[in-house]
């Protein structure tokens, strides 16, 4: 059935319950008396367009007069069974939607994330910002970029997505990484900075010892600015 006669036959169903609510076996085969024979029983594999709203509605009424038979109960759709499982179905399908947008959502989170990390070292990395002992030379603390754990997932994220990905950067990415609290505040602030300094644009006119002594003058103001351009980028 396609979703339209599906949500039909639903609501078919639904009025049925509703007027069968308090009814005993007995008021609900006078019910069907009063139809008649009526049209041939909803079994739910019909085409969409041969099911009529009665043959829906007397299957229904001929449904319940099945769970109440032998007994001495009027129905109601709380104690129905089929009607708790539509209910956990329900409530099934809506957490299983919820679940599977959450997860879209989390993966356009780090598609974002990646591209965004992947393009800035790119950036420092033509700018000859990742050569090896060059914070050394700059009289730095550290390193004078810092990597983070996910550089290398993230560089294969991109790389699988694009063609504008840097084979030598991946060399430079180390399998494992440092956590950055490992690092002096001031290595931690021109690294920041940088890396956001990337986002703006290119970085060959910059002069990265100019941005080893404002990190190691005042770490804190270098990260405060660092995230003011962070913040300006993503608006």
């Amino acid at each position: 059935m396609t979703g339209e006669s599906t949500e039909k036959a639903r609501a078919a169903r639904s009025a049925v319950r509703r007027r069968a609510v308090g009814m005993s076996y007995a008021d609900v085969v006078r019910m069907l008396d009063g139809i008649g024979s009526g049209p041939a029983p909803y079994t739910g594999g019909e085409d969409a367009a041969e099911v009529s709203r009665g043959a829906v509605e007397f299957g229904e009424w001929r449904r319940i007069a099945s769970l109440l038979a032998d007994t001495t109960e009027v129905y109601d759709p709380k104690t129905d069974p089929m009607v708790r499982e539509e209910r956990i179905a329900k409530t099934e399908a809506v957490a299983a939607r919820t679940a599977r947008e959450r997860e879209r959502q989390e993966q356009l989170g780090y598609d974002h994330q990646a591209h965004a990390r992947v393009y800035a070292l790119q950036v420092i990395e033509e700018a000859g910002l990742l050569e090896e002992g060059l914070g050394e030379r700059l009289a730095a603390e550290g390193p004078l970029v810092l990597f983070e754990s996910g550089d290398l997932n993230a560089w294969r994220h991109v790389s699988e997505r694009t063609r504008h990905t840097s084979v030598s950067l991946q060399e430079r990415i180390p399998r494992t990484v440092k956590e950055p609290a490992d690092f002096p505040p001031s290595v931690r602030a021109h690294s920041a900075l940088l890396t956001s300094m990337a986002w703006v644009g290119p970085l060959k006119a910059i002069d990265p010892a100019l941005v080893v002594r404002l990190a190691q003058a005042d770490p804190e103001a270098t990260l405060a600015l660092a995230d003011w351009l962070k913040n300006i980028q993503r608006r």
